[in-house]
Order: C-alpha cells, then sequence, then structure tokens
C-alpha cells in the first residue's frame, strides 16, 4: 500500500504521526511531502535524520507553497504529488485547524487528495473541533519516534511550542478521517 504524508514542517509530522508512519513502514510504502524547508543542505540533513529511523520511498519538497491562502497553484503542487504517488491513504493536516497556515494546507491537501480513498487529518495543536476517530497504537515505537523527534529538535536548534501540546512519550496516536475508512490489519 502506499501512503503519502503532507505537512508544514517535518517537526509538525513526526509529532504527530512518527509511530503510525514507523509502524506502516515495516510494510507499506512511505512518501512525505514537506512545504517549508528552502535550503538544499537543510533538506539532505532532514532526510538524513528521517531515514535512520523511518523508511521513506520518496521525499517531496515544495518551496513556493502560498501558505497564506488557498490558492489553484498550491492545489496543483499537491495534486502533481499526489497524482505521482497514487497513495491509498494520504495523511495531512486538520483542516480547521486555529492555526490558518496549517488550515490553509489541509484545505489544500483535502481538494489535492479528492481522488484518494482514505484521508487521515493530523493536529498538532489543541483544538475542540478536531475530533478523533482513528486511534493508533505505537507502544512499540515509542523509542524510534522519541530518537526521531529529538534528532529534529537537535539539528533544528531550537525548542518547539507543539512539545508543550504533544506528549512524545503516549502511547497512541490520533487522527481524524474525513471519510469512512476501513484499515484492517492497517493499524
Amino acid at each position: 500500500m502506499k501512503i503519502l504524508a503532507i505537512s508544514d514542517t517535518e517537526l509538525n509530522l513526526m509529532l504527530t504521526s512518527a509511530g503510525t508512519l514507523i509502524k506502516l513502514s515495516k510494510n507499506h510504502e512511505i512518501n512525505l511531502a514537506i512545504i517549508k524547508i528552502k535550503k538544499s543542505s537543510e533538506q539532505e540533513n532532514m532526510k538524513k535524520i528521517i531515514s535512520s529511523n523511518l523508511k521513506v520511498s520518496t521525499f517531496h519538497f515544495i518551496n513556493n507553497f502560498d501558505s497564506f491562502s488557498i490558492t489553484q497553484n498550491n492545489v496543483f503542487q499537491i495534486r502533481n504529488i499526489v497524482e505521482a504517488i497514487n497513495p491509498e491513504i494520504i495523511f495531512f493536516p486538520f483542516y480547521m485547524s486555529k492555526d490558518t497556515k496549517f488550515a490553509n494546507l489541509g484545505h489544500v491537501s483535502l481538494l489535492a487528495g479528492r481522488d484518494t480513498k482514505n484521508l487521515l487529518m493530523f493536529e498538532p495543536h489543541q483544538n475542540s473541533k478536531f475530533v478523533p476517530t482513528i486511534n493508533s497504537d505505537v507502544k512499540k515505537y515509542q523509542h524510534k519516534k522519541t530518537k526521531l523527534v529529538s534528532g529534529l529538535l537537535k539539528s533544528l536548534k531550537k525548542k518547539s511550542n507543539s512539545l508543550k501540546k504533544v506528549s512524545l512519550n503516549s502511547d497512541h496516536e490520533l487522527f481524524q478521517s474525513h471519510r469512512i475508512i476501513l484499515l484492517d490489519g492497517v493499524f
């Protein structure tokens, strides 16, 4: 099964979904699309850190994404990646996030992934509108997730406010499904 995970930053994706992606990468093809990495040296460093803990088939970097609005160009950029991969599942930001940039990426991903059967949204921020429908058990993968996020934070040389809201020691990761999906044998 092909899986595409889309996020504004590699850190938000890894905080919310690393355990699930590590778990799924054992038997499925994982592809990542990251929006906010401009320099190729940063891209290579991030690839190395993520690849040491998570088996990723392809990395896609989108440098001309307008995070401040929902545009046809943004949809085309994400849609081109979706069409090239043809994933069965897409992980992307919650489209009703309190963070406008995060919500815009969620809306764009929802539009770009309209033909994909399984759409799972994640939310690193506390949000009463986010009602999880999928509970992924990641107990076995917690050590790898912690190692991965710690490596990214060290690489970024900054602390994230998201860490206060997302527990790295949680045994579960939560997702909201936009469509009714059955993931028998996947989760």
